[in-house]
């Protein structure tokens, strides 16, 4: 059933090529060092590139940032879908003081990953909720393809 589901939003965000892979990505392990990251399991792994895309949010390293999202990133929300530029302003606007990550779940497919998870955020113009990343590694290095978020009903 999920990989039914990851075909459908690979489909649905017109996944099938990635950015340059020599534009800079998250390495495989922290020293940069290339190496085979099949050892890695999928949640430690989901866990650590969404953990990264949020410091480099919180922090407004918005070169480290960007440079996560593939050149094709498409975003979805409550609002409609949305471009790698909108995602890049919208985080430039935003103020992240805190965040959490909760109720992690991943699963992997080759060189794809699919991440989902409550984010939580103490901010301004960001918005607590489930969220849903699709990861895509190439040459070892990790690029965010889809991102889609769905606030928390209060």
């Amino acid at each position: 059933m999920f990989f039914k589901i990851f075909c459908a939003a690979t489909m649905a965000f017109g996944v099938f090529s990635v950015a340059n892979p020599l534009d800079a990505k998250i390495p495989c392990n922290s020293s940069g060092v290339r190496s085979d990251c099949s050892k890695e399991s999928a949640k430690k792994l989901g866990r650590k590139l969404v953990e990264q895309l949020w410091r480099d949010v919180k922090y407004q390293r918005v070169h480290a940032y960007s440079a996560l999202l593939a050149d094709n990133f498409k975003g979805l929300s409550e609002s409609g879908h949305y471009s790698r530029h909108d995602q890049i302003v919208g985080f430039e606007n935003a103020t992240l003081i805190d965040f959490d990550i909760r109720r992690l779940t991943a699963e992997r497919y080759g060189d794809s990953l699919v991440v989902s998870y409550n984010f939580v955020a103490e901010s301004k113009g960001l918005t607590s909720g489930p969220n849903i990343d699709f990861w895509h590694k190439i040459d070892c290095k990790w690029t965010l393809v889809g991102h889609s978020y769905v606030p928390f009903l209060h």
